[in-house]
């Protein structure tokens, strides 16, 4: 694992670093789970585009030298973006994806901003929260940073119910729920706070 985040920092961010547009990148681990999530960020939708050929290239090296396999790959634009301080490594994710429906994704977005980050805001350890959604595929991603793993779990009893709510809001009765770490994280264009 230690020698995939070496690789990772070499071999897939330092080069996606160099590309134009260039936002950031993080990798996210499930140890557990011998999983992987690798998320970059681009300034515009421009830039999204024009980095793909590059991407895809760089991902079929990565899984043909690690042994790994590319389950998915998905693009989504940042609506909301909550954050207490920089990023860093050492923080513990809960990955929310709702794949609902295109025409009830607002009613979920309002839900999200209207009463899920107050109650975020409030939770021990909350340091980040970043809100994306795929318009024409329905899907809704919520990304909440913690500082430990027991704050994170802890933070489930007063936000288990909300998730369910803006799940149905966005069309869909069903959130999957992925918990990460951060391994990796060069993210020179996020800003300490924001909404």
């Amino acid at each position: 694992m230690e020698k995939g985040i070496a690789d990772y920092e070499a071999k897939v961010a330092m080069p996606a670093s160099q590309q134009p547009g260039f936002q950031g990148i993080v990798l996210l681990l499930n140890r557990d789970k011998g999983e992987a999530l690798s998320v970059s960020y681009w300034r515009d939708e421009e830039a999204l585009k024009a980095s793909e050929a590059f991407g895809n290239q760089l991902r079929n090296e990565t899984a043909e030298s690690s042994g790994m396999t590319v389950a998915e790959v998905a693009t989504a634009e940042i609506l909301d973006m909550q954050r207490t301080g920089p990023p860093r490594t050492g923080t513990f994710i809960r990955l929310n994806t709702v794949d609902g429906q295109a025409d009830k994704l607002d009613a979920g977005i309002e839900m999200y901003k209207s009463q899920v980050i107050p109650v975020l805001k409030e939770c021990p350890g909350f340091l980040a929260s970043i809100l994306s959604v795929n318009r024409q595929s329905g899907r809704m991603i919520v990304s909440t940073v913690w500082s430990s793993a027991q704050e994170r779990e802890a933070s489930d009893a007063r936000l288990s119910d909300l998730r369910r709510k803006s799940g149905e809001a966005a069309g869909s009765g069903n959130v999957k729920v992925e918990l990460f770490e951060s391994a990796f994280v060069n993210m020179p264009a996020a800003a300490p706070t924001g909404s």
